[in-house]
This record gives structure tokens, sequence and C-alpha cells, in this order.
């Protein structure tokens, strides 16, 4: 689909959000993307992933910030090409890692550092659980084999 970059309103920029009207948000199967899902747009051979938003005015317009068109290498007030293809469930939830706005990305950054170190510390937790189980398993069971050699031998004894 062919539209014209404009700039993005003042309060959706850093957001990663681009603005199409409703018939214009289709993906190469021509399926419609709903708004507020997370796409790959493409232009030429560069792509970024951004949220879909719509538009009220009836024209072939997209807007889009400058974060958004200096990664995609385009010039507003000019027409280029662009392809849309929705991203799948995981890729959404890699989104916000990727995303401009420093108030999506670093709570994603600290929640997978969060989640790296407690999976890290409750296996170190199990294992510090679980040896001095097993240790005092093998005590038992080396005291059980003594006292059962001992008890054998004297039962040898008595009967000769």
């Amino acid at each position: 689909m062919n539209l014209k970059v404009e700039n993005l309103e003042l309060e959706d920029t850093w957001k990663d959000i681009v603005r199409i009207k409703k018939e214009y948000r289709r993906d190469r199967n021509d399926n419609h993307i709903p708004r507020g899902v997370v796409c790959r747009i493409t232009t030429g051979d560069k792509s970024k992933w951004v949220i879909m938003h719509g538009r009220e005015p009836e024209d072939n317009v997209i807007q889009m910030d400058l974060n958004a068109r200096l990664a995609l290498g385009i010039k507003k007030n000019r027409s280029y090409d662009f392809t849309l293809e929705r991203l799948s469930w995981i890729r959404s939830l890699w989104f916000p890692w990727k995303a401009s706005d420093p108030m999506y990305r670093l709570p994603a950054q600290l929640s997978v550092v969060s989640l790296i170190l407690g999976i890290i510390l409750g296996v170190l937790g199990i294992l510090v659980g679980v040896v001095p189980i097993y240790q005092e398993s093998q005590k038992k069971a080396a005291i059980h084999q003594s006292t059962g050699s001992s008890a054998s031998q004297a039962r040898s004894v008595r009967e000769q």
C-alpha cells in the first residue's frame, strides 16, 4: 500500500505508535489489523516493530514520529510503499524489550533480569535444601548397614 508520511501528534511520540486509517491497516493476506496490535512495518529493506492505531480523516496518510521515520529511512511529506505484518504473541511479548520509550523498555528489561535471577536462585535454593537431606539419608544407610552387619556377626558367633 502506498501511503504519504506525516508527523505524529506530540502525545504519541516515542511510543512506537503508527496511525493509519482502518481501511489501510491490512497485512499481506489482506486481513484487517485491529488497533493496538503490535506489527512489523516494512518499507524497502528496513522494518520496525510498532503499535497500530487508527486515524479519522479519509486519506491515505500514515503518521509516525521521527524515531520511526529514522528507523525506516524515510522522510515526511513523501509517499512510500508499506507492508504490515502482525507479530506472533511471543514477539508481541518481546516488543517492550525493544520499545523506544524507556517507560516500556526498562520495566520489561528488569522483569526479564528478575526472572533469570529468580530461576537461578530458586535452583540454588533447591540444591541447598536437597544436599543435606541426601547426606543425612546416606548417613542413616551407613549406620543401618553397620548395625546390620554387627548383628549378623553376633548371631554367627552364638551359633558356633
